[in-house]
């Protein structure tokens, strides 16, 4: 059985999400919505990926069928949306970062906990080979006592 899901955030990154999702794991999830704080933008991304529903954020976490909700807003948006996806009863997970403070993401944790959902963030991106490379080359004092850093991804 499928489990249904809900995408929140029709930005740039949701075209890599979705196009993944729907060629990885098209025998397992089945999104049936994408909304975003742009109407418009979520009527054109689920015309491009022939979503069945173009929603608001409202109507989307109001939506019984959806079981997990995808949060790709903005990153200063995240504890405000990651907090409401709980509240209406949803699993999560989120693009990094999961909070920008601490004290958020706690409390997202604590709502999640309470209410018996699971949640979880992207954070392939810090765990990816060449990340973790630069980290032990730094950590075992391959290139000596770093001054200065810079990471581009």
């Amino acid at each position: 059985m499928k489990m249904t899901i809900g995408i929140i955030g029709c930005g740039v990154i949701s075209n890599t999400y979705i196009k993944e999702m729907k060629r990885l794991y098209k025998d397992t999830l089945y999104i049936k919505a994408v909304a975003a704080r742009h109407y418009e933008n979520a009527v054109k991304t689920a015309e491009k990926y022939k979503i069945p529903c173009a929603y608001t954020v409202e109507q989307l976490l109001a939506d019984e069928e959806i079981k997990l909700v995808v949060d790709l807003t903005p990153p200063a948006q995240h504890a405000e949306i990651n907090m409401k996806i709980l509240q209406a009863g949803k699993h999560l997970f989120t693009e990094k970062p999961f909070a920008l403070e601490m004290d958020k993401a706690l409390e997202i944790l604590n709502c999640a906990r309470a209410k018996g959902l699971y949640v979880g963030s992207a954070p392939d991106v810090f765990l990816t080979a060449p990340q973790q490379n630069s980290r032990l080359a730094v950590d075992s004092g391959m290139i000596g006592r770093p001054l200065y850093a810079t990471l581009n991804m």
